[in-house]
């Protein structure tokens, strides 16, 4: 019963904070990016049954593109984002290895 009523408070601070709630979200991952990232691409190939060998610790985000030199960027929210970090796959069939 002590579990229920847990859920149920959890449950209304969480409607009636909403704001408050996501700022604290938004602000967890801006600072732990990388996870984000590695997370969604492990999902993806857990969806599509590829091969995933990498982890949380491969993935370093640098400051600037290395090849194209422009500053790599943490936006949440907007949609696709053109400067944005993401982990690409150097063969699509093969998942990321």
């Amino acid at each position: 019963m002590r579990m229920i009523w847990k859920r149920l408070n959890q449950k209304n601070y969480v409607q009636n904070n909403r704001e408050k709630v996501n700022a604290r979200k938004n602000r967890w991952v801006k600072n732990n990016f990388e996870w984000v990232i590695w997370h969604q691409a492990k999902r993806r190939c857990r969806r599509t049954n590829q091969e995933f060998t990498i982890e949380p610790e491969d993935v370093i985000i640098p400051e600037y593109c290395p090849y194209l030199g422009v500053k790599i960027t943490k936006i949440l929210g907007e949609g696709k984002v053109p400067t944005n970090a993401s982990i690409d796959r150097i063969d699509p069939s093969k998942g990321y290895i």
